[in-house]
């Protein structure tokens, strides 16, 4: 009957030892904080590792400005409109869009006819001429005319 005994005492001692093994004491248990690796946080917008502004757009990995009037980029001058994301000159004979023809003046952005006799503004009367863009009676002379 020793043989049995035999027997369960090696199974009795490989339990322990198993028990006792440097891997079975961590299993079931955290890894000591030396044995953890951190995670490699990845950087740059591609990641969100800061994300790009609302004027920004991700390329490459870099965050870079949006093109576009609307994202100052570029930005309009003072004769455009920023439209769409695009310059668009200003309506009006301030900006020559429409100009204004050689009968008219700009005038708050706006074309105004030209005053005097040469752009019928006002028009001469009937005995009146039109010189040097002023009205003057028309004198008949017997002689055959004057003014």
């Amino acid at each position: 009957m020793k043989f049995p005994f035999i027997i369960a005492a090696f199974v009795l001692l490989a339990l322990l030892i198993g028990c006792t093994s440097p891997e079975a004491e961590t299993i079931g248990q955290p890894a000591p904080v030396e044995a953890v690796q951190e995670a490699e946080v990845k950087g740059g917008c591609s990641y969100g590792n800061p994300p790009c502004g609302e004027s920004q757009i991700c390329v490459d990995n870099d965050c870079i400005l949006k093109g576009g009037c609307a994202y100052g980029n570029p930005s309009c001058n003072a004769s455009y409109s920023c439209v769409s994301n695009t310059c668009v000159l200003k309506v009006g004979c301030h900006y020559n869009n429409p100009g204004c023809d050689s009968n008219h003046t700009c005038l708050g952005n706006t074309c105004i006819l030209k005053e005097g006799c040469r752009y019928s503004n006002p028009s001469c009367d009937s005995s009146q001429i039109c010189q040097n863009n002023k009205c003057f009676e028309h004198i008949l002379s017997s002689g055959g005319g004057g003014y």
